[in-house]
């Protein structure tokens, strides 16, 4: 699952670009193309077709920890 992806929120209406760094049954290590633009909420689609809804645990840098909801 490693490799570039979208962000997906506000029932579709708003994407943005990510690179999916970690990837595991829980959650993901994620770098969002806009950290401030990103909400804490959001579907993580992977160029695969996965679609999993996830929940920011943790930002810094420009990274993100998301758990898969």
């Amino acid at each position: 699952m490693l490799g570039t992806g979208l962000l997906s929120w506000d029932n579709g209406r708003r994407t943005m670009g990510c690179v999916v760094l970690d990837w595991n049954q829980t959650g993901a290590r994620i770098q969002p193309a806009d950290m401030l633009g990103c909400p804490e909420q959001f579907t993580l689609l992977t160029k695969s077709g996965t679609r999993v809804p996830c929940d920011v645990r943790w930002r810094e840098d420009k990274l993100l920890g998301v758990r898969f909801i």
